[in-house]
């Protein structure tokens, strides 16, 4: 049986890059979307739709990672020691959320 401590540090090993490709995402977005910078239209949608694939991949990525996470420790989240754990889990579905609010944001700042 693997310990809850060795499944916790995989789960943060593999949201790491989850992390960062969400600065970079965001970087993204305040540089092309936000700042009014004057692009060929089509190379606009183009880096949207980018930022739209990355965003979505991150969202897919994150959803997995804490399902997986879920699983293995589906036992021990009863014990009243692992509510850091719960918590855990839970920020990580509403950074889920907060990509998925944002995945739409970029999509509709495609079109309008």
């Amino acid at each position: 049986m693997i310990s809850v401590t060795k499944i916790v540090n995989t789960f943060f090993e593999n949201t790491k890059q989850i992390y960062f490709g969400i600065g970079i995402a965001l970087l993204i977005i305040i540089t092309f979307m936000i700042m009014p910078i004057d692009l060929y239209k089509p190379y606009l949608v183009t880096i949207k739709l980018i930022i739209v694939i990355g965003l979505a991949y991150l969202l897919y990525k994150n959803t997995i990672e804490t399902q997986e996470f879920v699983s293995k420790l589906k036992t021990s989240l009863n014990e009243k020691q692992n509510e850091p754990i719960k918590n855990t889990i839970f920020l990580s579905y509403i950074l889920s959320l907060v990509i998925f609010i944002l995945l739409i944001y970029v999509f509709y700042g495609i079109f309008y």
